[in-house]
């Protein structure tokens, strides 16, 4: 009986992860507008979806953990060389989000480059369209986990956002920022060796 259920388990296990393989292949072939460049890695659960004329775009060796969410709604993300996003995180697009090499965004992160327009009250919320702005992320920044990343945001080369901050405004290179409103927190060194 054990033996019954074991094979029945291993079928299981490689048809489970064949099929996984031919689900990924099978969403970058069947949407032109999403492009994943060699040696990308694509988790259990990620969506990926360009509606509305928006574009996908994964360059070599980036990682998406498990449940990411990448949302190009008529607008452009473009995740930069060896990046990684964590479990959970989201990235919605309207204008473009883009991201340079080497970046980390931990778990549980949210980057969306709109919010709703909600200064209007002759109109519902959900009727009053969007403010929309780029995101831009440099070359080897480290989002934290639990943190928001808004609308029209710079995160310079080397910069840093702490666990659950929110950034509203642009941070500096090699800059440390930490808070709700984001606030600078601290630097980051050239490490020489002396520590």
């Amino acid at each position: 009986m054990r033996k019954i259920i074991y094979k029945i388990y291993s079928f299981f296990l490689i048809t489970h992860r064949a099929l996984g393989f031919a689900m990924r292949r099978w969403l970058v072939s069947v949407n032109p507008n999403v492009v994943v460049s060699k040696n990308v890695r694509i988790s259990k659960g990620c969506t990926l979806k360009a509606t509305d004329g928006g574009v996908i775009e994964i360059l070599e060796g980036v990682f998406l953990s498990k449940n990411v969410s990448l949302i190009a709604q008529s607008g452009r993300i473009v995740l930069g060389r060896n990046s990684f996003v964590g479990e959970y995180s989201n990235i919605v697009a309207k204008k473009m989000i883009k991201t340079g090499a080497d970046c980390l965004i931990a778990e549980r992160v949210s980057i969306r480059d709109q919010d709703h327009n909600i200064r209007c009250i002759n109109k519902p919320i959900n009727k009053s369209g969007f403010n929309i702005s780029a995101v831009d992320i440099g070359n080897d920044v480290w989002i934290c986990a639990g943190a928001v990343v808004l609308k029209g945001v710079v995160l310079n080369d080397g910069s840093v956002v702490a666990a659950n901050s929110v950034v509203t405004k642009s941070v500096n290179k090699r800059v440390i920022a930490g808070g709700v409103p984001a606030k600078i927190i601290g630097e980051r060194y050239i490490d020489r060796g002396d520590f």
